[in-house]
């Protein structure tokens, strides 16, 4: 409710230019209140996390992701009000037109103030006598970019959770087949199509060094790195210095 009721105002000098050929023109103060609308979905996706996990609930991700978005059905309700109240549409094509344009509105708004995350395994071997090696898979899609086993939070699962069916999806390893270090967990923030995305990376090392690596339909190939290498094969800054600090947290 608290970022609807900032963007009150403004919502019904923005519906009157789309629908009552009314000017616009008060810009300045619109991105005054689009601040308070980002700082005001934070707080509330900070504070709703804070009592799930004061509750002893650890189910928060999908709940805050969509706390901080539910401000869009605030907005869908305001339409109705706004179509009802201020706006004489009998006809069933333009009456079509106007929830079809507000959906996609509310929708939007909802995908600007959400965030989405991700979970991933940095999975590390050890042979005799040879530099530490990380596992790195190359995608069958896109710019076929390496990267560790990695993927979308799905329904209630925790970070590790999908980090671990990932791994399982991806890479042919179970949890059995590893052995996970609780102490090293590593979150990075980056943003994808203008919307911030979490990145959760855990560490773990495979038993069977010689293990053998089933690849999915997502991925054309793997590689099993040295740090100097692997950084080379994954681009990124924040994904290379994860890396860096895994390896330091494994040599500790």
């Amino acid at each position: 409710v608290l970022p609807f009721g900032a963007m009150f105002i403004e919502l019904f000098f923005i519906f009157s230019a789309i629908w009552e050929n009314q000017y616009y023109y008060l810009f300045g103060f619109l991105f005054l209140v689009f601040i308070i609308i980002i700082i005001s979905c934070s707080q509330i996706s900070i504070v709703i996390t804070y009592f799930q996990l004061c509750g002893e609930d650890y189910h928060w991700w999908w709940r805050s992701f969509i706390a901080s978005g539910g401000s869009a059905f605030y907005v869908f309700v305001y339409s109705i009000f706004y179509f009802f109240t201020k706006l004489d549409i009998t006809e069933a094509i333009p009456i079509m037109l106007y929830f079809g344009y507000t959906l996609l509105i509310c929708f939007t708004f909802w995908t600007l103030t959400d965030m989405s995350a991700a979970a991933g395994v940095i999975i590390f071997r050890q042979v005799e006598q040879k530099p530490i090696e990380y596992l790195l898979l190359q995608t069958s899609y896109g710019e076929h970019h390496w990267t560790p086993p990695k993927g979308h939070l799905d329904n209630d699962e925790s970070p590790l959770q999908a980090a671990e069916r990932e791994t399982k999806e991806e890479a042919g390893l179970d949890k059995n087949d590893l052995k996970y270090y609780d102490k090293f967990e590593e979150k990075i923030t980056y943003d994808v199509n203008g919307k911030p995305k979490d990145v959760y990376y855990y560490l773990a090392r495979l038993n069977n060094a010689q293990q053998k690596i089933n690849l999915s339909d997502e991925h054309q190939n793997i590689s099993w790195s040295n740090l100097h290498d692997a950084c080379d094969l994954v681009k990124h800054e924040n994904l290379q210095n994860i890396l860096r600090k895994a390896e330091k947290f494994i040599k500790k």
